[in-house]
């Protein structure tokens, strides 16, 4: 770590980490310094930038020009979006936010820009969410694809190559950005976490967890892309073959099965309900299975899938021991009813999850049960009352509570 009059810089590695402020920077005792003031309507520049040669520092940056240009790309980003549809303000901000979460080198998606946050204050669920899981980013490019949005779904195609490297069955849960399979996870027990909540954890274990619904998920993202850019066939074409994996020492499953024609769709991980809930509709089996060249008809699937995703969801809620994760098994299980036909029990299971978390106080899970509810009256026809669900769930997502904003405000004053 070094300091000359306004510029400071810290080595890393790679490279090495370069400071501009409008005064000058001291370096004592590990931490670098600057002190400066302010007026009201002043505008003043901190820059950071990173160089991947040590010995040769960057040019002194322009920060006004920087932020034009950023704020420029944003702009044209968005503006080819070809969404419509109501809350339109809310669902261009959203997309920003995914796009945002695009690594641009490799097109990979990751779950969060964080790392060890809370899931809540005290709480021991601080995950380290820097990389991409294939169901969200496989969701993410649906959205995207929905919007307009086919440069990304490319990019994602492209990095799921790499990732796979070839070899489909080895198909893991998540990988890091550039492709990286191994992902240790490490407790950083010397850090005391946001407001005491412990342990503080980088890498991730989930790495090496096996999730059998990701297949699906895979398969109905790689379906869509191809359907938008017929041009993908030559790569999506190899990604569709993926056998259902085996098991250590060979023994099945835990959990239901379903065969069609040559592929197979098992649901083993109950404690989670997304687990069955796209075999239930059999459209991903079917997808899977066009993109192989087979006939077996989407219906026949569809079909066959009906007590399989059924079956599944009634053991997911039988396998969870608490209020919270019971309601999140209700509110997947209103949408899993939905997809097979089953719109009344998919209300009344999306309604009890709603209220389970409006009891407790859980926000996020209160309008994502919302979003659920949505899309299950929908599916049924009632677009009226799905948009009314939507709209409650928009309210749901307040940014900041009152509580959660004066006990900022004391940390801050």
């Amino acid at each position: 770590m070094s300091a000359e009059g306004h510029r400071a810089s810290v080595e890393l590695d790679p490279g090495r980490l370069w400071l501009d402020a409008p005064a000058p920077t001291q370096a004592a005792d590990g931490d670098l310094t600057t002190e400066f003031e302010v007026s009201e309507g002043e505008t003043l520049a901190l820059t950071l930038t990173w160089s991947p040669d040590d010995d040769v520092p960057p040019p002194l940056p322009d920060a006004t020009g920087l932020l034009k240009e950023t704020v420029d790309f944003w702009r044209k980003w968005i503006g080819q979006s070809t969404y419509a549809g109501p809350h339109r303000d809310a669902v261009e901000r959203c997309l920003i936010t995914l796009k945002a979460l695009t690594y641009a080198p490799t097109g990979a998606i990751v779950a969060a820009a964080t790392t060890s946050l809370p899931e809540e204050i005290g709480g021991i669920r601080n995950w380290d969410y820097r990389y991409c899981w294939l169901r969200d980013s496989a969701l993410i490019v649906e959205a995207f694809l929905s919007c307009g949005f086919v440069d990304e779904a490319r990019a994602w195609v492209g990095w799921l190559r790499i990732a796979i490297g070839g070899r489909p069955e080895l198909l893991q849960v998540m990988y890091g950005v550039g492709g990286e399979r191994d992902l240790p996870e490490t407790v950083l027990d010397w850090l005391p976490g946001h407001e005491g909540s412990a342990p503080l954890r980088t890498g991730n274990a989930a790495a090496g967890q096996l999730q059998v619904d990701v297949y699906g998920e895979v398969i109905g993202a790689l379906y869509e892309a191809q359907q938008r850019d017929p041009s993908l066939a030559p790569a999506v074409g190899p990604m569709g073959r993926v056998p259902a994996p085996a098991p250590a020492g060979g023994a099945p499953p835990r959990g239901a099965r379903l065969a069609a024609g040559e592929e197979m769709v098992t649901s083993m991980d109950t404690s989670t309900l997304r687990r069955g809930m796209l075999s239930a509709n059999g459209r991903e089996l079917s997808r899977a299975l066009r993109l192989r060249g087979s006939s077996v008809s989407p219906n026949r699937c569809r079909q066959r899938a009906k007590a399989f995703g059924q079956r599944g969801c009634r053991t997911a809620l039988l396998a969870v021991d608490n209020p919270h994760d019971a309601a999140r098994a209700l509110a997947w299980l209103g949408r899993a009813y939905s997809m097979v036909g089953r719109h009344d029990e998919a209300r009344q299971a999306g309604a009890t999850a709603q209220q389970e978390f409006e009891r407790t106080g859980s926000r996020q899970w209160m309008a994502r049960s919302l979003e659920l509810l949505g899309e299950s009256v929908a599916a049924a026809g009632h677009e009226d009352e799905a948009r009314g669900f939507f709209a409650r769930a928009l309210a749901s997502y307040e940014p900041l509570s009152a509580t959660d904003a004066a006990r900022v405000r004391g940390r801050l004053t």
